[in-house]
């Protein structure tokens, strides 16, 4: 006990007795970026909610919001 907490320490071979992360070389969709309309600008984006059928609505800095399709393409866009 350390401080009023367990302390558990394991050697290496934990690791290998646990499933493992994998980080994918490419991301599953591509939303804003170079190639895309100026006007739908993820820059400034802060946050984003994410939908139960995959939609995304970004939060950033300016006055409309963008919901993306679950494939990253603008799904609908309101201005305020």
């Amino acid at each position: 006990m350390v401080n009023g907490i367990e302390q558990i320490s394991l050697d290496n071979t934990a690791f290998t007795q646990t499933a493992q992360w994998t980080i994918a070389s490419e991301p599953p969709t591509v939303a804003g970026g170079p190639d895309t309309d100026p006007e739908y600008d993820l820059t400034e984006v802060w946050s984003a909610v994410m939908f139960s059928d995959g939609a995304v609505a970004p939060m950033g800095r300016g006055s409309k919001i963008l919901v993306l399709g679950p494939v990253g393409a603008i799904h609908r866009c309101t201005l305020l």
